[in-house]
């Protein structure tokens, strides 16, 4: 599943993604990444726990955290922070 990057707490590392349904799944970063609104991610986008993502803007591989997914944009703007 491919998405786009919308939300973003560089502070936290907390990202929220719109994903190609039009739902939005947050994710924190495990490491230090490069990453910013309007990067293309792919990966097990509605997948909780751990997980691998590819950001296809800068061709990297990032370990993620996924918190939560399937919500509407109000609800991932409040987890975002």
């Amino acid at each position: 599943m491919r998405g786009t990057v919308k939300l973003l707490n560089r502070d936290d590392g907390i990202v929220g993604i719109e994903t190609e349904h039009g739902e939005y799944t947050v994710l924190g970063l495990l490491e230090d990444y490069e990453i910013a609104e309007g990067d293309v991610i792919s990966g097990p986008l509605e997948a909780l726990d751990q997980q691998l993502m590819n950001n296809e803007t800068r061709q990297l591989q990032m370990n993620v955290y996924v918190e939560d997914c399937e919500l509407q944009y109000e609800d991932a703007k409040v987890k975002v922070g």
